[in-house]
């Protein structure tokens, strides 16, 4: 892990949700503000390793913007969590 590597991630992930709505992702999505606030490296305790990435203005467990996300992104590492 490095920064670099969590600035990639938050830049492609913020490029995907600037998208999401020309793409027709519908749901309990506030456009406005849709923003992706952080990324985390995360150690399991098994040594499995992801990235977190924190996605705001978004109802938790928004299943169109997840799809959308994990299909479209380069990485796939990554666990997108959605918060308002």
């Amino acid at each position: 892990m490095n920064k670099q590597t969590l600035i990639n991630i938050r830049e492609e992930t913020q490029y995907l949700l600037d998208k999401a709505q020309d793409a027709g992702v519908r749901g309990a999505i506030n456009y406005a503000d849709l923003n992706a606030v952080d990324v985390r490296w995360s150690v399991g305790i098994n040594g499995d390793e992801i990235y977190q990435v924190w996605i705001e203005e978004c109802a938790p467990g928004e299943t169109n913007l997840l799809k959308y996300l994990y299909e479209n992104s380069s990485f796939t590492d990554v666990e997108y969590i959605l918060e308002w």
